[in-house]
């Protein structure tokens, strides 16, 4: 798949904002000229909108009928407001009401359009950048090393390991095909087995000599009572994955019966109190587990942004969707009243799909994300089942948006 310029991307997000942007502009000169027997008037703006939506214009078929279905959308969305509210309010108020909802979809557009520059070099600075920068510390930091970035991880913990984990669960993990290499997400399998193994070695774990340094002895469970309940033969190919899976974690197979910890996940899980240090009578070291949810999760997570060359299609898919979904949302948020009778109008899949994915392939790029924006799905239906769930309510999704509304708008006006 050949892979897009920056320009090119750039363009692609901005066409669709530059047809949807002018028909709220053309809408709002519309309602000024009104009377307010006009604006109460239901059957003569029927008429105004087949008479704009009639107007010919000089583009290829997709976009002249994307163009005729939001022009539609913003008038049945004026239409039942005003009738729901006529009772209610003076007419000149619903009209003020209007254009204000209006102006302040308008904003949000120019809101989207100012995050990005279509010269690269100019990014530097910009909103997306900011925004980019505040998201990619909680959950996808950058560092010199493993421990680096792990410590960085289990310092946003506290507030925000639900986001931590939700970035590493793709809701298409069925669809995955892993490569030896690949780094895929955590499904829910996969997250039972990581809470199994956390359990079994905090409750009463066996000893063994290390076979990497024999002054230690760590803890060791038996592979059978994590894998077992979960494959009922043990065939090659699984015993490759559980091998994969206890790798990711920093844990080994020893004698092909016991997992038990690397010296690597001693010396970065020591430091937060993962590990207790104990000497016994025969000069050892004995290393005591008191592991907590975050240890190995944020230890995949931390190896995840360690190694985004070898994640999975499904997990880049994931992360940039959920990145340019919250980034999305912040300027929304901070540019929409909750009462714009406009807002679903954004949150509608048929806008959405028309914006996000090419935010996505964005943040792909080496100043952000640093993934592989070829691995993108261009599949509408893909694309729906992504967007209908991170449309749904996720409330740690929600209170991550709201902590950048408030410091996207302080950035975009600084006092």
């Amino acid at each position: 798949m050949a892979r897009e310029r920056w320009e090119e991307i750039v363009a692609y997000y901005k066409t669709y904002i530059s047809i949807l942007q002018p028909l709220l502009k053309e809408t709002r000169r519309l309602f000024l000229d009104l009377t307010s027997e006009e604006l109460l008037d239901f059957s003569a703006l029927q008429e105004k909108l087949e008479e704009e939506t009639k107007r010919k214009i000089n583009t290829v078929k997709a976009i002249a009928e994307f163009n005729a279905f939001f022009r539609k959308e913003i008038f049945k969305h004026i239409l039942n407001y005003i009738g729901e509210v006529q009772k209610d309010f003076e007419v000149l108020d619903i009209k003020d009401n209007i254009i204000d909802f209006l102006d302040e979809s308008i904003h949000a557009f120019d809101g989207l359009l100012a995050l990005i520059q279509e010269d690269f070099s100019k990014q530097e600075g910009s909103p997306l950048n900011f925004l980019f920068d505040l998201l990619n510390e909680i959950l996808l930091p950058n560092g010199d090393n493993l421990e680096s970035i792990y410590e960085q991880l289990l310092e946003k913990s506290e507030e925000w390991y639900e986001a931590q984990r939700h970035i590493l669960s793709p809701t298409t993990f069925y669809r995955e095909k892993i490569g030896e290499m690949t780094i895929p997400g955590l499904s829910p399998k996969t997250y039972q087995i990581i809470n199994g193994i956390t359990s079994l070695f905090n409750l009463d774990p066996n000893y063994l000599d290390m076979d990497e340094n024999p002054n230690y002895v760590v803890p060791a469970i038996m592979v059978s009572d994590i894998f077992e309940p979960y494959i009922d033969n043990i065939a090659n190919a699984e015993e490759e994955s559980i091998k994969r899976i206890c790798s990711r974690l920093e844990l080994r197979i020893t004698d092909g019966i016991f997992i038990s910890p690397s010296e690597e996940l001693l010396q970065l899980a020591e430091p937060h109190n993962f590990f207790s240090r104990q000497n016994d009578s025969d000069g050892k070291t004995r290393w005591i587990p008191q592991f907590s949810n975050e240890t190995f999760v944020l230890l995949y997570l931390a190896k995840v942004s360690m190694r985004r060359g070898f994640l999975s299609k499904e997990l880049i898919n994931w992360i940039s969707m959920n990145f340019s979904f919250i980034i999305y949302n912040t300027v929304l948020h901070a540019n929409l009243s909750d009462e714009n009778i406009f807002y679903n109008l954004f949150l509608d899949l048929k806008t959405e799909e028309k914006i996000i994915p090419y935010l996505m392939k964005i943040l792909c790029f080496e100043n952000y994300l640093r993934l592989d924006r070829t691995k993108i799905r261009d599949s509408p239906v893909y694309r729906k089942e992504l967007f209908n769930f991170l449309g749904s309510k996720i409330e740690i999704i929600d209170k991550i948006t709201y902590l950048l509304v408030e410091k996207y708008e302080k950035f975009m006006n600084p006092k």
